[in-house]
């Protein structure tokens, strides 16, 4: 299993959830659970400085933020008016 900590090579993931899915159906639950994400309903206990992913952004993930996401990890996020992650 992959701690959301980061191994190695793997990245943190940080998820700030806001409980508005079913828990049930929600895939950030699901990364928590299995332990490939860190769920939070803090912003303050995101790194300010981790990668936002966010669904309808122009901007693409590349090689070159693998600095970014190695120190600060990573953090989805979805867009306004779509559902929390589920």
């Amino acid at each position: 299993m992959v701690s959301a900590q980061g191994e190695k090579g793997r990245p943190k993931v940080y998820i700030f959830r806001l409980k508005e899915c079913d828990p049930a159906k929600c895939t950030a639950q699901k990364l928590g659970r299995l332990g490939l994400a860190r769920i939070t309903h803090r912003l303050q206990s995101i790194p300010p400085r981790s990668l936002l992913l966010y669904p309808s952004t122009e901007t693409l993930v590349s090689p070159a933020d693998r600095h970014i996401i190695a120190q600060w990890g990573i953090r989805p996020s979805t867009a306004p008016g779509t559902a929390s992650g589920g």
